[in-house]
């Protein structure tokens, strides 16, 4: 395949999607949650990306289909130079992962799942209360999610639960702030409502207010109240407000317009094909 054909060749997008727990932006159902992520996925693959997942996966589900894809492409992806996997899952501490030792032999090709170290086990040791275990829980999060960041050259959200998240805020909106802490550009949509859809209402009016997805459970901000194990503390969720769309669009390849069109997208297919394009241009920016 020429060069051309490969158009996203060294870009790892991390992709934060879940389903949400209140009614979905467009009347979207779980199961076209995961058929869009499936779409998504395989269209950044066929065009020589590669994809960031965090958290473990579970067999027989939307990332086997998605490994199923890297395994019949990857013949044809370009040659990244390192055999670097099409898909890289992260993992927080304390899990391990549960794909059997038969599906890492499957997808060792494509997949490469990176488990916490000693250097993450080394913040929390082992839990003495349940409050500690929730806090130290809250800081893996974070922490998986700014190792996540680092390698990521952007950032794609849509759904996510806006409340009753374990960590230090809503888990698609926590990346989606790291995302932009640390430079990495950032789409978002809030065709699948959920936390997404609170941070676009936050980008759009430039406040966040009482946004649930931008607060820790009860529970799990007591615990942090408590104890931190992080000394580096959660992005402040301000950071979407003194954004603006038109920050945004300066990191994403899109305009303010076609970034308007993805917050109000109302298909798959729209999220997709503004996605792809803002991809390409960003490539195109760095070479």
């Amino acid at each position: 395949m020429k060069t051309q054909s490969h158009p996203l060749k060294g870009i790892r997008l991390g992709i934060s999607a879940s389903e949400t727990v209140t009614e979905h932006g467009q009347g979207l159902t779980p199961r076209e949650l995961n058929r869009a992520i499936r779409q998504v996925a395989q269209a950044v693959l066929a065009q020589g990306g590669r994809l960031v997942f965090g958290h473990d996966w579970r067999s027989h589900g939307v990332m086997e289909e998605i490994l199923d894809f890297a395994i019949a492409y990857r013949p044809f992806a370009p040659d990244s130079g390192d055999e670097e996997p099409l898909v890289t899952n992260y993992l927080a501490w304390p899990d391990v992962t549960t794909v059997s030792e038969v599906d890492r032999a499957q997808y060792e090709k494509v997949l490469r799942i990176v488990e916490p170290g000693k250097e993450h086990q080394q913040h929390f040791g082992p839990p003495r209360s349940v409050p500690a275990q929730k806090a130290a829980r809250a800081a893996a999060l974070t922490l998986m999610r700014r190792d996540m960041t680092q390698v990521c050259e952007a950032r794609l959200c849509f759904g996510g639960k806006s409340s009753g998240s374990s960590g230090r805020y809503a888990g698609v909106a926590e990346e989606a702030a790291i995302a932009l802490d640390s430079g990495c550009p950032l789409y978002v949509t809030s065709l699948f409502g959920g936390a997404s859809a609170e941070i676009v209402q936050a980008i759009r009016t430039r406040e966040t207010g009482e946004v649930a997805a931008f607060r820790p459970a009860d529970e799990v901000g007591q615990a942090l109240a408590e104890y931190d194990p992080l000394p580096q503390k959660a992005v402040d969720p301000s950071i979407f407000t003194s954004i603006g769309i038109e920050g945004l669009s300066r990191r994403n390849g899109l305009s303010v317009v076609e970034n308007e069109r993805l917050f109000d997208a109302r298909h798959p297919a729209e999220m997709i094909g503004l996605l792809l394009a803002g991809l390409a241009r960003l490539q195109k920016s760095r070479t």
